[in-house]
């Protein structure tokens, strides 16, 4: 930020300087620092309400030092003058959008466009304009994608909208395309930055697959995440698909190559055993590789190579990388660990926009799946129309909703309990109990009687449960 007085740097400069004991303002303007006022309007307001009350805490323990009063009424004053920007920023943020639902007439248009979406025979052109539809939902709305599992590229096709279905036609369309008839399907959603698909389980190479197929047909280069129910993430950039890494042989290597390949039935069989291997390793693998330490980058680099010798058909040099890969992996969980803490073992230093995040993403991720619970419940009520047990059926639809009652503002209440505590001891007893009521959540969600019912049923797919565990699994990640 521009302001003089709302940085880190001469505040902290000052603390050492006059021995002043910090009650955590200079967290908070770090955090302050950090925010992009133009973007995150509210959560830079919520954080200078923070520095204000800190300031002023301060100004009152330390009366008689005259440079940290006057430097604390710098902030105060820089407070007052920024402040009032960023509500009018606000205020018109919210006054574009309430303009924007009213432009009713443009809804006209855009359903023409979708008409001649659905008519165009260009994939290229349906596939462009329905990635762009699920990046300006932002996450708060999902589309059904199928995806063809084909060489050299992979087909794909999303929903035109958030109630389309995936049917028949789409898998026709792919199955021209292509030529091949496996397919994969579920929801895509804009979340983390990335066009992230979420299917029942990860299969191997899907992440990749799909990134490739998208800059195949679309020309565009754009990030892609893959997640399951669990929580489970495997990442384009960094996912180890054994099929896509095939180094080429040297000369040396071709002449030395035995003449007499194996017998194709114990190819196939030697093949099933390496990549049912690797599977069972990817998930450790991916989570060693996200560490980015020189441990990962060796168990990335053997994995790769082993992918590559597998592609060869030479599984014993194969599996002794595999076997080298799963010793490192043994080793990871000391190195790891270790960034999370301090030198002497002190728990990790919390940010505060980690508590303000946390907060807004969870009353985000209710309020969505509270959304998809609503589009369930119309579901079920459209294919009940008109039989003689509709009044029933609608009548009991409303226990839906009952799967929220678990998630209530716990969490988030006393997230802001430990945001605002100004002793660092107390703090670290109030992340313990916030983490607490995390599980507490989790296990209400997993446990609960709708639980299945809302993440398979037989009127479509609805991202209901899934960004709540995730939201939450996160938030206990950063707390610990």
């Amino acid at each position: 930020m521009s302001e003089k007085h709302l940085t880190e740097a001469p505040w902290k400069t000052l603390v050492s300087k006059q021995g002043v004991k910090d009650i955590g303002l200079q967290k908070a303007l770090a955090a302050y620092g950090k925010l992009d006022a133009a973007k995150e309007p509210a959560a830079a307001l919520e954080t200078l309400k923070d520095i204000g009350e800190l300031a002023t805490k301060l100004k009152k323990a330390n009366s008689a030092k005259e440079e940290v009063v006057a430097h604390l009424d710098e902030i105060l004053k820089e407070l007052k003058k920024t402040t009032p920007a960023l509500e009018g920023k606000i205020k018109n943020l919210a006054a574009a959008a309430a303009a924007a639902a009213k432009s009713q007439p443009v809804a006209t248009t855009s359903e023409e466009e979708e008409e001649e979406e659905e008519e165009s025979p260009d994939i290229k052109v349906r596939l462009a304009n329905a990635l762009k539809k699920v990046k300006g939902a932002n996450g708060k709305d999902s589309f059904a994608f199928v995806a063809c599992v084909a060489k050299p590229v992979y087909g794909l096709l999303l929903a035109r909208s958030a109630t389309e279905k995936i049917g028949a036609p789409h898998k026709k369309v792919l199955t021209e395309l292509t030529g091949a008839v496996k397919f994969l399907v579920g929801s895509c959603l804009f979340e983390n930055d990335a066009h992230t698909f979420v299917v029942d389980t990860i299969p191997s190479g899907l992440a990749k697959n799909l990134k490739k197929s998208i800059k195949e047909f679309t020309g565009v280069n754009c990030k892609v995440r893959v997640r399951d129910a669990e929580g489970n993430v495997a990442d384009a950039d960094t996912e180890v698909d054994p099929d896509e890494v095939q180094p080429q042989q040297s000369p040396a290597e071709a002449s030395a190559t035995t003449p007499t390949a194996p017998p194709a039935a114990d190819t196939a069989e030697a093949m099933t055993r390496f990549t049912a291997r690797f599977k069972s390793l990817q998930p450790n693998i991916l989570k060693a590789i996200a560490t980015k330490t020189p441990q990962g980058e060796e168990i990335k680099q053997r994995a790769a190579e082993a992918g590559g010798l597998a592609g060869q058909k030479k599984f014993e040099q194969a599996d002794q990388l595999l076997d080298a890969v799963e010793l490192l992996l043994k080793k990871m969980p000391a190195a790891a660990a270790a960034p999370t803490a301090g030198t002497d073992g002190a728990p990790r230093d919390v940010k505060l926009s980690t508590y303000l995040n946390g907060r807004a993403n969870l009353r985000t991720a209710r309020d969505n799946a509270a959304k998809e619970l609503l589009r369930l419940q119309q579901a079920i009520l459209a294919k009940s129309a008109g039989e003689p047990f509709y009044a029933e059926v609608e009548a009991g639809s409303q226990k839906l909703f009952d799967f929220l009652k678990p998630i209530d503002d716990a969490v988030v209440d006393k997230l802001d309990e430990a945001g605002k505590c100004l002793d660092p001891e107390v703090q670290v007893e109030l992340n313990k109990k916030v983490r607490e009521l995390i599980q507490k959540q989790l296990t209400a969600l997993r446990t609960h009687a709708l639980s299945s019912f809302v993440e398979k049923n037989p009127f479509g797919t609805f991202i209901i449960k899934q960004p709540l565990e995730v939201t939450l699994s996160a938030l206990d990640k950063q707390l610990s």
